[in-house]
């Protein structure tokens, strides 16, 4: 076995640790500071131009109305297959909004309405309020509105799924299971958003 003196051992010590740094030291440049980096911009884009300008010319794209608790309300040109929440941080939450009801992940759809309740908002006409939203009750909170069943749930269930989230409480009566006296014995008990 080779021996080496107290002297070199320390010697050897220091350059093995000095090059070890030095690699940490490359290693964490290299992969904070690589060209990839996100870019957030720090001022909301505002409601977008109705002809999609700016947007990547392969995509088509959406509009979609933002209201409720936000600074920004209005119209926003997206990009197709974007989600609510990037609409909902183009138009710049308020403090008082809630989005204990508000799918941010969501897909969009044109024509789309995305409304963003506030505290209070809510409190008055919507979850607390034993209200149902089409949008987001699963099957057995479904069936706690007047004469739906599980079949019926699983339909508007279904139908939400295919064609994404009612817009209307009227698209309702596109669901199996629901023609006008039925919806006409439900409309007050169910909400959108």
């Amino acid at each position: 076995m080779l021996r080496l003196n107290l002297k070199l051992k320390r010697t050897l010590v220091l350059v093995v640790g000095i090059g070890v740094l030095g690699s940490g030291v490359w290693v964490g440049e290299w992969l904070f500071h690589r060209e990839e980096t996100l870019v957030f911009a720090e001022e909301p884009a505002g409601p977008a131009n109705p002809r999609g300008q700016g947007t990547e010319p392969d995509r088509a794209t959406i509009a979609v109305h933002v209201s409720g608790a936000v600074e920004h309300p209005g119209l926003y040109t997206l990009l197709e297959g974007s989600r609510v929440d990037e609409a909902v941080r183009q138009a710049v939450l308020l403090e008082e909004a809630d989005l204990f009801t508000v799918n941010l992940a969501a897909i969009l759809q044109d024509g789309q309405k995305v409304h963003i309740p506030s505290e209070d908002e809510r409190l008055e006409g919507g979850w607390d309020s034993g209200l149902v939203n089409v949008n987001t009750a699963d099957e057995a909170r479904l069936t706690t509105l007047s004469g739906v069943g599980p079949v019926t749930a699983s339909a508007i269930v279904r139908h939400r799924q295919q064609n994404g989230p009612f817009l209307d409480k009227d698209d309702l009566l596109e669901v199996d299971g629901i023609g006008p006296a039925r919806l006409a014995q439900i409309r007050e008990q169910v909400t959108l958003y």
